[in-house]
Formats: structure tokens, C-alpha cells, sequence
């Protein structure tokens, strides 16, 4: 057996125009976090790391740090570049909905939404969940029941489902066409920039849940 190991952050160094040493400071930043070398301190019985000053924002006000990502969106919005170089990124997905729903407000155009189809696998007593319950769970790595969007937005992708065009977790894209069952997208990030792809709707089963049952 031959081990392998990943050394170069494809995410951080694949971006396009960035300041190549400052990229490569976080990844190793990054890096430092994710092997447990950063310092830390402990706070409310919790050991806690300090994030350098240049990547903190001192505000608990949304609208404060919409407005300092996307400044001016509702007029920039079609503006890859302005689009492709920020983002906002939190660990629990119900401020990733209050986010999105507030930014989504901002920006003009029609709203599509598309409501998901949940059910549980095969299994003894899987007709006893009611179907509103299963509308409720938000596994990681699933978007939410219902995802409202609009043409000429950016989303990222959940999960890696065609990596040779460029369709990989974490791969951002710009809304060009919504159909009933597929999006037509511009890739705007890494390898395959420009790229038109169609995303069609598929069935995801979480991997990683604490959910006793297959969703």
C-alpha cells in the first residue's frame, strides 16, 4: 500500500487574480487550524483559536456584514468578478438561510422556487414519519426543502457530481436558466471558468447524519 497525501489547498489557490502569497499564508493558516497547531485560549469551558485582525469584521448586525461583502449588490449582482471574489460562509445552516433569504431580497429579477422531495428508504416502520417532518431536516451537505432562487445569482454546489467538468463541491456558479427539473449555470470558479453546465435534479442520501433513518 502506498500512502498520498493532499498538499496544495485547490480551493484557495485556484482562485483566479488572488495575491498568490496571501492565498498561500491561508492555506497555511488553514492548515494550521485543521492539524491543531493554532494557539487557542478557553473561554466558557471551550477552547477557542483568535482570528487574525485583516479577517474579522466587529459587527452582529446581517445587514452590516452583507453590505461590507456585497456592496451595492441589487446594481452588481451580474458582475462575475465582483460575485466570484467574496462570499459569506457560516457553520449552521439556519444562518445560511437568513443570509441567503436577505440577500436574495436585494437582488432584482423573478423569484423560482423549488420545493424537494423527501422520503425515507425502504425500512421497517418508514411510513410513520409525516412528510412535514422530513421537510424540516437539513442534513449537512443537503440543500434546504425549499430553495429559492433567481436567474443571474451565484450558488455553490453541495456535492461533487461530475469532477472532470468541473463540478465539485464547493464550486461556485452564476445562474443562466431555471427549468422544472434542471439549471443552466456558468461555472466562475476554478479550473473550468466560462464553462456552461446543465445541473439536473438528482436523489441525495446524507452520508454523514444523525438521523436514525436513510433520508
Amino acid at each position: 500500500m502506498e500512502v498520498h497525501k493532499l498538499t496544495k489547498n485547490m480551493c484557495v489557490m485556484g482562485v483566479e487574480g488572488g495575491d498568490k502569497d496571501e492565498q498561500l499564508r491561508f492555506a497555511d493558516y488553514l492548515l494550521s487550524v485543521g492539524d491543531g497547531r493554532e494557539p487557542t485560549f478557553v473561554h466558557r469551558d471551550l477552547d477557542l483559536i483568535s482570528l487574525p485582525e485583516g479577517m474579522c469584521l466587529r459587527t452582529r448586525d446581517v445587514g452590516e456584514l452583507i453590505s461590507f461583502t456585497f456592496p451595492d449588490v441589487a446594481r452588481r449582482f451580474k458582475d462575475v468578478e465582483f460575485l466570484r471574489s467574496r462570499a459569506i460562509l457560516t457553520p449552521l445552516n439556519k444562518d445560511v438561510d437568513e443570509i441567503n433569504a436577505r440577500v436574495v431580497e436585494q437582488l432584482l429579477g423573478d423569484v423560482f422556487t423549488f420545493y424537494s422531495t423527501d422520503s425515507v428508504l425502504e425500512c421497517e416502520g418508514s411510513n410513520v414519519h409525516p412528510i412535514e417532518y422530513l421537510n424540516s431536516l437539513q442534513p449537512s451537505g443537503c440543500p434546504p426543502h425549499k430553495l429559492v432562487l433567481k436567474i443571474g445569482m451565484i450558488v455553490m454546489l453541495l456535492r461533487s457530481i461530475a469532477s472532470h467538468k468541473g463540478l465539485c463541491n464547493g464550486t461556485r456558479l452564476i445562474i443562466l436558466r431555471l427549468g422544472r427539473r434542471v439549471i443552466e449555470a456558468e461555472i466562475v470558479t476554478g479550473k473550468n471558468i466560462g464553462s456552461r453546465v446543465l445541473i439536473p435534479r438528482i436523489p441525495i442520501v446524507p452520508s454523514n447524519s444523525n438521523i436514525p433513518f436513510e433520508l
